[in-house]
């Protein structure tokens, strides 16, 4: 909602968890519980982003799960059977072994998935799902085709990047 496109809001929408939380010493990231007075309810939370230029800031999701705008909105359409059937094979070999498969952590994180506002009634079709991301896709602003001018150098996690 708003110019911006966003709640601004927390949400848990079942993300798989991705390497370590914002200290060395945190076996998972936990999200907004880790980074604010959210407490444990805020656990696995991250803030909605503007959607503004959504089509060529990818890697979705706050860790980069999805390496594909339309996998992104796939997973949307049913938080939890994307946390268990999340694929890692999408992401680069030395990210891949990051990613968390414990089912112990997997089950914390659907335990406290935000409730699903706004999630449609009924399966779509691919068809419907494409359209989503045509959607998306415009709004991306006139001119601009990648945000490598962006690039960062490094990341907290200290993971190397992809070149």
């Amino acid at each position: 909602s708003g110019a911006r496109l966003t709640d601004d809001s927390l949400h848990n929408i079942g993300v798989r968890p991705i390497t370590r939380g914002p200290s060395d010493l945190q076996f998972v990231d936990l999200g907004a519980a880790h980074r604010s007075h959210g407490g444990d309810e805020a656990r696995y939370a991250f803030r909605t982003p503007s959607l503004h230029n959504v089509a060529v800031t990818g890697p979705w999701m706050h860790n980069g799960a999805y390496t594909s705008l339309r996998a992104a909105v796939v997973h949307h359409l049913d938080y939890e059977g994307g946390l268990r059937g999340y694929q890692r094979d999408q992401l680069e070999p030395e990210f891949r072994r990051e990613v968390h498969r414990s089912d112990d952590v997997i089950d914390d994180v659907a335990a406290t998935i935000t409730a699903a506002d706004g999630r449609p009634e009924r399966a779509l079709l691919d068809m419907e799902v494409d359209d989503l991301v045509l959607f998306l896709e415009a709004l991306t602003a006139p001119g601009i085709s990648t945000l490598t001018e962006l690039r960062v150098d490094a990341v907290p996690s200290g993971l190397p990047l992809p070149e």
